[in-house]
């Protein structure tokens, strides 16, 4: 049996370890962002509706709001290219161990 058909189940195997707990913690952190943003936009509402939409408080709260969604956004991206990051190194080292 050549080296590359003993290898591709571990390669699976590995890529499946790293990368299979990539859902869970993009769906921990989109939970995490889906609860924050709703809880910043309530906040909004409220503002609103007892200062009126021009009022400092309802600025003071979509500032909020939008600071969240700023960090969700750039939390998702980082993490995406973690992911990128490790799986480009896992191919590389076996490709470096099986000189494939």
């Amino acid at each position: 049996m050549s080296v590359i058909r003993r290898m591709t189940p571990v390669a699976i195997v590995l890529s499946g370890l790293l990368l299979g707990t990539a859902p869970l913690r993009a769906d921990n952190l989109h939970k995490e962002c889906k609860e924050e943003i709703r809880d910043a936009e309530k906040e909004l509402s409220k503002a609103i509706k007892k200062h009126g939409a021009d009022s400092r408080d309802a600025e003071i709260r979509q500032h909020e709001l939008d600071e969240i969604r700023d960090h969700c956004r750039h939390s998702e991206h980082e993490r995406r290219e973690m992911l990128e990051k490790e799986h480009h190194e896992l191919h590389e080292e076996l490709e470096h161990e099986h000189g494939y």
